[in-house]
């Protein structure tokens, strides 16, 4: 009974990503969550069935390809993840091991589906996307816009669809990671609460291992190269790490703010402008690189002059 609920309620968190737009972005990161919290509740095979109920209902409900893509995109999140917590791995490494395993599956299937059906699947992703910004283009037409505001707004479009043809299998792997960290961070808030605690460093002490930085490195002198089978696998790296690097300059804000006496004033502060303000993750960016040489996160001790 507790698997079907859970199945219930994970499908329904999945059909809101693409029928409630807006709200989908948000609840989509809770998808694996019903499956995790079961596991850790009740016990070894609940994520499985919950996980496996929802398939099925968004089979019925949706189609197969809908099915497909729950599976791709959070099955292992949903089954490993606790597994691997369970297990006493720390968070940052259980989703490392993830993210590497979905892409070796995701990379198998795409060859087997290529090479077995002749099905072109990044033509097939490229038309998607160019579909669906020229039906944003219409919408907006149809709303009104005209003259220079449209055609800013279609430039705008265009630029955004071409960065997305060119790097959407690193906007993949950063939903799975954000979809995967979430989860971690709510089974971290749900832990006390659970018969089985799994022990979850504070995100105030995630760090990138340092060898990482030569990948952001090379990725970005391989941009410089003016061929797109070069370029193009530089700039989904790029994408990735700098994600990952934002994370690490967010714990190192979060460190710092929590040595403040109004720390919950400032990580809400801190939170709103990442909303309205995006363009502060750069800065975020950038810390997360260089913590690697300052360990901004050490206080510094006042020398006596």
């Amino acid at each position: 009974m507790a698997a079907a609920i859970g199945g219930v309620v994970s499908a329904v968190l999945y059909a809101t990503c693409f029928m409630i737009p807006p709200a989908g972005m948000l609840l989509c990161l809770l998808v694996p969550f019903p499956a995790i919290l079961l596991r850790l509740s009740i016990g070894r095979g609940m994520a499985t069935a919950v996980t496996f109920a929802a398939t099925g209902i968004v089979a019925l409900v949706f189609g197969n390809q809908p099915a497909f893509y729950y599976l791709a995109q959070f099955a292992l999140i949903a089954i490993v993840l606790p597994e691997l917590l369970c297990k006493g791995w720390d968070g940052s490494r259980s989703i490392a091991w993830i993210i590497s395993a979905n892409l070796l599956l995701w990379s198998l299937a795409a060859a087997t589906i290529t090479f077995v059906k002749g099905v072109n699947i990044h033509q097939q992703a490229v038309e998607t996307i160019n579909g669906s910004f020229a039906r944003a283009l219409d919408m907006y037409e149809r709303s009104g816009f005209k003259g220079e505001e449209l055609a800013m707004m279609k430039q705008s479009l265009q630029l955004i669809a071409e960065l997305l043809v060119r790097a959407y299998p690193a906007f993949i792997v950063v939903l799975m990671i954000l979809v995967a960290a979430f989860n971690l961070m709510l089974i971290k808030r749900f832990a006390s609460r659970l018969p089985l605690v799994p022990q979850i460093s504070a995100f105030t002490e995630f760090r990138n291992p340092e060898a990482l930085v030569w990948l952001l490195i090379a990725a970005g002198f391989a941009m410089l190269v003016d061929n797109p089978v070069i370029n193009t696998p530089a700039l989904n790296v790029l994408v990735v790490l700098s994600v990952i690097y934002f994370l690490q300059g967010l714990a190192v804000a979060l460190a710092v703010i929590a040595r403040s006496t109004f720390a919950a004033t400032f990580r809400i502060m801190l939170y709103l402008m990442l909303i309205f303000q995006p363009y502060i993750a750069i800065p975020l960016t950038a810390i997360g690189i260089f913590d690697l040489w300052s360990d901004f996160r050490t206080p510094r001790k006042q020398e006596n002059l």
